[in-house]
């Protein structure tokens, strides 16, 4: 569906009271580094929210899975949702902070980060202002607040970034190596304890408030979870279909 030109992105508040087009906002950015960020910040928020939206399916199909009494076909299905569930999340938030090689260039927060680092000049208050397009002073001393807040202890360095890259990648560390021995890959020194499932929603929520940072710095806009996009009912008729799964039929009088 076509944006409408006075219409913010999914996922983002406008700090000011009307956003500029999507193409003026495009052509009139500091840099041209500065427009690629936000196109790969943009890729990494629908998938912060396709893992958020899994999650909130996950949390909604194992309520309603509380004080019922799986029958053996049930727990096969159980068993399939709880592998696509784990597969899925592990392999998502390893996609979000995967770092690239010389063979590929993967849009991960992780080397969003890194091509930061290397351009880190362009992180000044006169480009954040660029990018928020304010309209009269008041505005142009809130988005000089705005940064300030994003970076309290001053200006960030390259070695700064990129030891923050490498920090967001040694606190998953749990869930990279679960991903890359026995999802994506089978290894022969595979761990032989799995993460638990506040592992993985430690890791996301970890990965996500970083994301949130970079996403205010490059967009001037606050990411958050509009979970409107659910549809109507979809947690009820999750449960329906979890009663349904474990009812066994009536049998027929003779």
């Amino acid at each position: 569906m076509d944006q409408d030109e006075h219409d913010a992105p999914a996922g983002m508040t406008p700090l000011t009271p009307q956003s500029s087009p999507t193409s003026q906002r495009a052509t009139s950015l500091p840099t041209e580094r500065w427009a690629r960020w936000q196109h790969d910040i943009n890729e990494l928020k629908a998938q912060v929210t396709n893992l958020y939206e899994r999650q909130l399916v996950w949390k909604a199909y194992t309520t309603s899975l509380k004080q019922i009494e799986m029958i053996e076909l049930a727990s096969i299905l159980h068993d399939w949702m709880i592998h696509n569930y784990s597969d899925a999340m592990t392999i998502g938030i390893r996609r979000l902070i995967d770092r690239g090689t010389t063979r590929n260039e993967p849009v991960s927060l992780h080397e969003l980060i890194t091509d930061i680092s290397d351009h880190v000049a362009d992180i000044t208050v006169a480009n954040y202002v660029a990018v928020w397009h304010p309209r009269d002073q008041f505005e142009e001393s809130r988005a000089v607040s705005a940064f300030t807040q994003l970076f309290p202890d001053g200006l960030p360095t390259q070695d700064s970034l990129r030891k923050e890259a490498e920090l967001i990648r040694a606190s998953a560390d749990t869930i990279l190596v679960h991903a890359d021995k026995r999802i994506a890959h089978t290894d022969r020194d595979r761990p032989a304890a799995l993460p638990k499932w506040r592992d993985l929603d430690d890791a996301l929520e970890l990965v996500a408030k970083v994301f949130r940072r970079y996403f205010l710095l490059i967009t001037c806009g606050e990411y958050f979870l509009d979970m409107m996009i659910m549809p109507f009912g979809w947690d009820a008729a999750i449960e329906r279909a979890c009663l349904a799964s474990v009812q066994r039929p009536t049998p027929r009088s003779p």
